[in-house]
């Protein structure tokens, strides 16, 4: 959501994107430390990081592959599951 973001020409949309990001990774924090993970917020953000890089480099074209409808799908699901509320 975040690295998608940069492509709205409605900055309404473009907020909406950065609040569902906030919200994920937020969650994920907070995943993380119930699993246990040493230094959770380190490693979440070090994933955040590498991921937005990796979907920030497709360019727009990121929304039309099958592996955004799957990631999609997964964080769906993840913010349904923690009670994120979007917008979306």
């Amino acid at each position: 959501m975040s690295a998608m973001k940069s492509h709205m020409t409605d900055p309404d949309k473009a907020d909406r994107l950065q609040f569902a990001s906030n919200a994920w990774l937020t969650a994920a924090k907070a995943q993380a430390e119930s699993e246990g993970v040493t230094d959770a917020e380190e490693a979440v953000l070090s994933a955040f990081k590498s991921m937005h890089d990796e979907w920030a480099a497709k360019g727009l074209r990121m929304a039309f592959g099958s592996e955004f409808k799957d990631w999609a799908a997964y964080c769906g699901k993840f913010a349904k599951a923690q009670g994120i509320e979007t917008g979306l």
